[in-house]
């Protein structure tokens, strides 16, 4: 595998930046925009992070690691604007670079020229890409591995969980379920559902992950507003951990997942009604989902297809 210097946002709440960096290997070094070190932290936090000599920390410290490690590719997870002087860094350096987006982003990302290879989690956000003078290609995100060996079926709990922040669209559907619900995310009104239970405030990647082993349903819903044709954050965690993943179905879904049979789609409240109170085919869903995910969508995977390159097809879909 190539030595790969990856630049993200350490403590964010998809983890991307640091399963990546697991996935890259012993090889791999990684350097956070937000605080790569102390001294930068500290800066940032007493005169801001726009501050001139905060960015001429961030900027200094990239070039330092850039020197140490000498990559062959350096890769950009997440949505980053690049300082004018990262970006003539990254030019400057004449290595390879990439950068994996999730959202939404304005018509500025085109000053990112020192990126050669854009990857989006999203098909609907390339055509966007395209108007601004960008090419790029699909790459959906992915999953880690779960650390331990997972519940038994038949040891979880029935409650469907659902992880998140509210939207109009989320808060609609989930009042209309019928079944007990645990909802946890910041935020959240009082909902009409006398069975949702509402835990009010933002939990971390890793309790995530071990909820998600510890329920048989997990709900996600798209947020309508950062998604065009992908999938919800965090469908690979749940199917990886052997949850039967309740879904409405998106554009991108069928290049993931087989509906019906790796993941359940509802069309309305009573489609999951009816999920619920079918243990054995639940079951086989979960069982079925998890072994997609662990064939097709990791995240060592994903970095294989990049370092692949844009040129091999492998980078063009999700594995199969």
């Amino acid at each position: 595998m190539k030595r790969l210097l990856i630049i993200g946002k350490r403590g964010g709440i998809l983890h991307w930046y640091e399963d990546a960096l697991l996935a890259a290997g012993n090889d791999a070094a990684g350097f956070s925009l937000t605080h790569h070190n102390m001294l930068a932290r500290l800066a940032g936090h007493a005169m801001g992070k726009n501050h001139a000599r905060v960015r001429r920390m961030i900027r200094d410290g990239l070039a330092q690691a850039i020197r140490q490690h000498q990559p062959e590719l350096i890769l950009i997870v997440d949505l980053f604007y690049l300082e004018p002087a990262i970006n003539q860094l990254l030019i400057e350096s004449g290595i390879a670079t990439a950068q994996w987006i999730g959202d939404r982003f304005e018509d500025r990302l085109a000053r990112n020229t020192g990126i050669k290879d854009f990857y989006f989690t999203d098909t609907g956000l390339i055509p966007l890409a395209e108007r601004i003078g960008l090419s790029g290609r699909y790459l959906p995100l992915a999953a880690t591995l779960p650390e331990r060996a997972l519940p038994a079926w038949e040891t979880r709990s029935n409650e469907i969980l659902f992880i998140g922040a509210p939207s109009a669209g989320r808060v609609a559907l989930i009042e209309q379920i019928r079944h007990p619900l645990l909802v946890i995310g910041p935020g959240w009104p009082t909902l009409k559902n006398p069975e949702a239970r509402i835990i009010n405030h933002r939990i971390s990647i890793k309790k995530t992950r071990r909820l998600y082993a510890q329920h048989k349903f997990v709900l996600n819903i798209m947020n309508e507003s950062n998604v065009v044709n992908g999938l919800p954050q965090r469908c690979f965690d749940a199917t990886m951990h052997g949850a039967c993943l309740l879904m409405n179905s998106t554009p991108d879904t069928s290049l993931n997942f087989e509906k019906g049979k790796e993941i359940f789609i509802f069309r309305d409240p009573s489609d999951i009604a009816q999920i619920t109170h079918d243990d054995t085919a639940a079951s086989i869903i979960a069982t079925r989902g998890r072994e997609k995910s662990e064939r097709a969508h990791t995240f060592r995977m994903r970095i294989a297809q990049i370092i692949a390159g844009p040129g091999n097809n492998v980078a063009e879909h999700s594995p199969s």
